[in-house]
Formats: structure tokens, C-alpha cells, sequence
């Protein structure tokens, strides 16, 4: 389509309107076009050849060309947008053609890749650990002979991997010529993809056996380290315990909460019950003993109920009290605990959820959530019903992960875009965690239960060598999980 039928383009200069104004003999032009044109306060008209004299404050701008200018840049945004999922999914299915011989250089270039690591790791201290990359490669050898001849006596996995992959052509081909609306064909292209990284991570696991090689390297040579892990499987021996007693210089008031950085860094929040003020610590990680920042936020009576809500690395914390005549305080800091944002608010919340230009609220009534933005203003106040995050009775927990929002109900758990459509309503009775790939169920003290973002079961993860209750957890920068209660942490060993 030209510059003279595109109704976002002025006529003038062809570029996309910027401030379209309207001229007396009703053609609409630019305002750069006007000011470049302008003499002695009258603009030679492109259109009619009159001398139009600009009024005091200049021709009036046309409101309906401004949105539609708008609504295409936003159409062909959600368009470039779709067309680079269909893109990605494309290389991923590219990528995915494997026959018995990729399959083995599947496993070939994992163990060349390990080896590699190790190689650029060590380099420093080579003559002091020689003997041990000797060993770790023997080790690395025997994995791969291992694997390579659990390939060959059972190749079933990898036929039905690439009878996925073709299926999965057939259904992006479908996609790519669907007169369905963007927004949908959108949510079933992301579906396709996290089913693709779903069969693929369960064809790596084949392919290695259900086992994976970690390397550790820490500042004193003699704690190289590589070490095989089963991928079903933590052994808990191979755990720190952090007693926050010894971790804290004060002894905390009610439970630490633990939230984690984009960065990886820890943040932990505690009431410090000597001074009576809420404490956020920003540590190190895996030095978790380093302190890279601290503050203390004056709480406004010993009895402040405080939420907490990493993002990225942005923190939101919430006060509340019961006392009749103190408000609710919701705060923003930055990476380094610079103030960012404060407000007093009027409602109650038990938990947040958050996404790049939303933060949702759930209501200590549990039958109600709070829309809010990043300046901390409400935007919507959602209820059981409502035509967007439609939900029944109540919620029980929220959580936020790039794109969507989950609101974890007491049978199910939906998932919503971030305009409130739901997607999917998924048969998980309250997970207690997800990010971006996964959502995890704890079943009991020492399982976990891993599902990909189409609530399909993936994983089942069993706690080994020590028994954990009441226990909460996240990941890591590694993808290693964490465990902490109310008086201690567990991290991993490095």
C-alpha cells in the first residue's frame, strides 16, 4: 500500500503521521510539513495550493488519524511478534531432526563441551590439578561409552521423538495460514514451543541416561570438583545447611523470606525484633555469607503484616497494619536498595504477582485482586466473574512469569496473557513454584512434581539422605533448587 492510501502516512512527506494536523480545506498533513513549508505565518497547502494562515495555537490535530496511527504500530508490532515465535519454533524444529547418528553426536558434543569447560576453567591452575582432569576425563569417557551403547540397544525414545517433530511441523504450517485472531494463534504457537523444549529436555535425559555433570570451581585448587547427579534425583548430602542464627547479625522475628535476583543475588527480608524495623539484605550468591547491601525500613507498629515481591531486579514490599488509623505502605527499590517508589494505599493484600508493566494483588479476602502498575496506581479491582482474570469463588496464591499470570484456585490453576484472557485452566492443585519453564508441585515432604507451562507432567523429583518439612524453595542462577524454613537454608555445594 503507497503513501496516498495509507491513512497512517502523511501525503506530504510519506512518512508515518507525526502530530497529524487538519487544514481549512479539510486534507490532513503532518506538522513537520507545515512548520518546513510556512512563511510569514501561512503554509503553501499541499493539497489545494491556498495559502492557509496557522491560527494562534496552530491547526487543530486530528484525533481519529493519531489512534489509527497508533493502532497500526501496535498491530504490526503483535505481527512481528507472532511471525518471530513461528521463527524460533521453525530453528527449534530445524534443530530437532535427529536420526541415530545426530543422536550420538548429541551426546559426542555434550561430553566434547564438558570437556571443554573443564579445560578453560583449569588453565590457570593446570599443574596443580593435571592429575585430577585425567580422572574426570576417564569419567566423561566411560559416561559417554555409557550412553552411546544405551542408544543403540534402545532407539524407541528417539523414533517417537522424531514422529513429535513431524507432527509439530504440521501444526505450525496450520498456524502460519489461520485466519484465527493474532492473540490466539499467539498462545497456541507458545504452547507448541514449551511441548517441543518439553520433548526435548525428556530426549536429553534418554540420551544421558537421567544423569547430568556438574563442575564446580572454587578460588583454592583442591576443591575442583565434577561431580554426576541424577536428574530425578537431590541428594540432599550434598547440601549446605545455614543456620540463619549464624548467618544474621540480629535474631530475626517471624519467618525470613527468601527471594532471588535476575542477577542471581539473594534477597532476604526479616523483622529485626531488637529494633523493631523490616530488614532486606541483598547478598552474594553462592557466597551467601558476603553482604552486598542492606536497609531498614521503620515499620509503622511491632504488628505490620509485610509481603515481598522480586522482579527481575526490582523489589515491591508491602506493609499493613490493624491498627485503626495507620494506612498500608507499598514500596519499590532498585538492585542496590535505592528507594524507587513509596505510597500509602488503602487495601489489604496477602500476596503479589508481577510482570513487566503489571503488578497484581491478592486481597486478604482471597475473592479479590488489585491491578496496579509500576507507579503503583490502580488500574482494576478484579472479582469473582469479572470478564478479565475470570475466576470462580477464590484464589489461593498468584504468581507472574514473563508473559503470564497464574491464579492458583483450590482444584485448578489458570493461566492468563497478559491482557487477562485465559488460556488454559490446568489440573494442578496449588503448585508452589513456577518460572518460566516450569511449574513444581510439592506431593510430599521429600517429591516434587515438575510440569511444563502446558501442565504436562515432565518430572517427578525425589529428596534423598534427609527428610524436610515445612520447607520452602526456589531455583538458582544454575537451576539448582533451594531449600529454607523459618530457622535455616540449604544450598548446594560447590
Amino acid at each position: 500500500m503507497d503513501a496516498e492510501t495509507n491513512f497512517s502516512n502523511c501525503a506530504q512527506c510519506k512518512l508515518i503521521f507525526n502530530s497529524p494536523r487538519t487544514l481549512p480545506c479539510g486534507e490532513i498533513v503532518c506538522q513537520n510539513c507545515i512548520t518546513i513549508k510556512t512563511k510569514s505565518n501561512k503554509y503553501k497547502c499541499f493539497f489545494c495550493n491556498d495559502n492557509h494562515r496557522i491560527p494562534k495555537n496552530g491547526f487543530p490535530i486530528n484525533r481519529y488519524a493519531e489512534k489509527l496511527v497508533k493502532h497500526n504500530l501496535t498491530k504490526s508490532s503483535m505481527f512481528d511478534r507472532f511471525t518471530n515465535q513461528i521463527k524460533n519454533i521453525e530453528e527449534e524444529i530445524d534443530n530437532s531432526n535427529i536420526n541415530e547418528n545426530f543422536a550420538k553426536q548429541e551426546i559426542n558434543t555434550y561430553c566434547s563441551d564438558l570437556k571443554l569447560k573443564i579445560d578453560l576453567a583449569i588453565e590457570e591452575h593446570f599443574k596443580l590439578i593435571n592429575d585430577k582432569r585425567e580422572d574426570y576425563f576417564k569419567q566423561i569417557d566411560q559416561f559417554e561409552s555409557d550412553c552411546i551403547n544405551n542408544l543403540e540397544s534402545d532407539k524407541q525414545p528417539l523414533i517417537d521423538f522424531q514422529t513429535e517433530v513431524e507432527n509439530t511441523k504440521k501444526l505450525l504450517e496450520n498456524e502460519k495460514v489461520s485466519n484465527d485472531d493474532l492473540r490466539d494463534r499467539i498462545n497456541r504457537v507458545k504452547s507448541i514451543e514449551w511441548k517441543v523444549q518439553a520433548k526435548k529436555t525428556n530426549l536429553k535425559k534418554f540420551l544421558l541416561k537421567n544423569f547430568d555433570f556438574k563442575f564446580y570451581l572454587n578460588e583454592n585448587a583442591d576443591l575442583f570438583r565434577l561431580k554426576k547427579v541424577s536428574q530425578s534425583k537431590i541428594n540432599l548430602n550434598q547440601y549446605t545447611r545455614v543456620l540463619f542464627t549464624d548467618l544474621f547479625e540480629f535474631t530475626p522475628r517471624h519467618c525470613v523470606r527468601l527471594n532471588r535476583f535476575e542477577n542471581g543475588n539473594f534477597v532476604f527480608s526479616y523483622v529485626d525484633k531488637k529494633i523493631k524495623n523490616y530488614v532486606l539484605e541483598i547478598r552474594s550468591y553462592p557466597q551467601i555469607q558476603t553482604v552486598l547491601n542492606t536497609h531498614s525500613i521503620s515499620l509503622m507498629s511491632p504488628h505490620s503484616y509485610n509481603e515481598i515481591l522480586t522482579y527481575k531486579n526490582k523489589i515491591l514490599v508491602y506493609e499493613s497494619t490493624k491498627i485503626k488509623g495507620l494506612s498500608k505502605r507499598l514500596f519499590i527499590f532498585d538492585e542496590n536498595l535505592n528507594s524507587v517508589k513509596a505510597k500509602a494505599v488503602v487495601f489489604e493484600v496477602l500476596f503479589f504477582a508481577a510482570s513487566e508493566n503489571k503488578i497484581i494483588g491478592l486481597a486478604d479476602t482471597e475473592d479479590r485482586c488489585y491491578i496496579l502498575d509500576w507507579d503503583l496506581n490502580i488500574h482494576t479491582i478484579i472479582e469473582p466473574n469479572f470478564t478479565l482474570f475470570s475466576f470462580n469463588r477464590s484464589i489461593n496464591y498468584i504468581y507472574g512469569v514473563e508473559d503470564y499470570f497464574f491464579f492458583c484456585e483450590s482444584n485448578r490453576t489458570n493461566m492468563y496473557d497478559q491482557d487477562g484472557r485465559l488460556i488454559k485452566s490446568l489440573d494442578i492443585q496449588e503448585p508452589s513454584y513456577v518460572d518460566s519453564n516450569n511449574i513444581i508441585k510439592r506431593t510430599g515432604p521429600n517429591e516434587l512434581k515438575v510440569f511444563n507451562l502446558n501442565g504436562n507432567l515432565i518430572d517427578n523429583v525425589e529428596l534423598v539422605n534427609r527428610y524436610l518439612s515445612n520447607c520452602s524453595f526456589l531455583k538458582d542462577k544454575y537451576e539448582n533448587f533451594v531449600f529454607y524454613n523459618d530457622k535455616e537454608l540449604y544450598v548446594p555445594l560447590n
